[in-house]
């Protein structure tokens, strides 16, 4: 897939053209996410908070996991589901408790990284390669953040972080330098081997420069890895 794009609609759909699984993929997380929360809210207004909580746990731990697309906004097109999550999770404390006000932190910092993320990709759209950079840049910092919020809340860390170097490698590939997208696409593996959107943006980027036996191996790593979820 050559690296020069003519017009950029999408730039996610784009780059990872040669391997449509991952949008099939991402709506069935979505589904997954969305049936997960409505079995919490009615977990809570049954009283069952503690369950409600440990469901809602396991979902923002994995919000960041293989990649962003189901997690974006539920069906109104508005809400990230993953920030819907926090305000069920605020609602499964006391109110005024310390963990209410945690959770509720911690929804703003998911909100935060994805309007960097967006802003980043908005400036892709538009050619802008250096103001791209600095949105993904920041949205990593914000991504550490969240974490670690995460982290306090779940006990492990969400592979949010991952993802901003996704979208570097992106602004990278598509400004045509290469060693700079393949530093940033090594990063986010070596974070969160387990990114099956990483490996879908490295497989692209090998193919951009002829190296398809390496490109191969990269798409079977990600086949893997999607094929694994769906059991």
């Amino acid at each position: 897939m050559p690296v020069e794009i003519e017009r950029i609609s999408d730039i996610r759909r784009r780059i990872l053209k040669c391997h449509s699984e991952v949008s099939d993929w991402d709506s069935a997380k979505r589904r997954k996410a969305l049936s997960a929360l409505e079995h919490a809210k009615r977990l809570i207004s049954l009283g069952r908070r503690k369950e409600a909580l440990k469901a809602l746990l396991d979902l923002v731990s994995s919000a960041g996991d293989s990649g962003r697309g189901w997690m974006v906004s539920d069906a109104s097109g508005r809400m990230p589901l993953h920030v819907r999550a926090w305000e069920l999770i605020t609602a499964c404390y006391d109110e005024g408790a310390k963990e209410a006000a945690d959770a509720k932190e911690a929804g703003g910092l998911a909100v935060r990284e994805l309007k960097l993320i967006n802003d980043g990709i908005a400036a892709l759209k538009k050619g802008d390669y250096g103001k791209a950079g600095r949105e993904f840049y920041a949205a990593g910092k914000a991504g550490k953040e969240y974490a670690a919020a995460v982290r306090k809340f779940a006990g492990k860390i969400s592979g949010t972080p991952a993802t901003s170097l996704i979208y570097l490698g992106y602004a990278h590939m598509l400004a045509g330098d290469s060693a700079g997208a393949g530093k940033k696409l090594d990063a986010a593996l070596r974070l969160d081997g387990r990114n099956a959107e990483a490996w879908g943006a490295k497989c692209s980027l090998l193919d951009s420069k002829g190296r398809r036996l390496e490109a191969e191996r990269c798409y079977a790593r990600m086949r893997k890895l999607l094929d694994d979820e769906n059991r």
